[in-house]
């Protein structure tokens, strides 16, 4: 997708939401009780760290779905070669289970999020994916541990 596709998408994407937003408080009806009628998936982009205001009350009102912003790319996940921390996608995974939410893992790996272990690391291309260090483990690893429940990952 190119840069404008992707810019006129977002920008239709919100006034989709919007729209089905004040048509949800018109009719007194949370948009995740329109969305499970109709069978599809309304997310929102999360971050744990917010999930102790009142933001959190509105998305497990109205969405069905939470998008890790962050907390599972693979510098958060993964930030030493032999390190794992994964209390912000527990975390996350967490407040999806106890609100009935699916998650959805994007972009799990991004190019301008990666740890410096691994950009600096001395990876040549073919090494890299040969590695059980990796970002092929992290796409077949930490989203299947034990306890932890996505949906989907990309």
């Amino acid at each position: 997708m190119r840069v404008e596709e992707a810019t006129v998408v977002q920008k239709h994407a919100g006034v989709a939401a919007a729209a089905m937003a004040c048509c949800a408080a018109a009719f007194g009806q949370p948009l995740r009780d329109l969305a499970d009628q109709r069978a599809i998936r309304v997310g929102a982009a999360v971050d744990p760290s917010h999930f102790s205001e009142t933001s959190s009350g509105t998305l497990a009102r109205e969405f069905n779905q939470a998008e890790s912003e962050n907390a599972m790319k693979f510098g958060q996940i993964h930030p030493g070669p032999t390190t794992y921390s994964f209390s912000q996608a527990d975390a996350i995974v967490s407040f999806a289970r106890a609100h009935n939410i699916a998650v959805r893992g994007h972009t799990l790996v991004w190019y301008s999020q990666n740890p410096d272990w691994l950009i600096n690391g001395g990876y040549t291309a073919a090494p890299t994916f040969a590695d059980p260090a990796g970002p092929h483990r992290y796409r077949s690893g930490p989203l299947r541990r034990p306890g932890l429940r996505v949906a989907r990952g990309e």
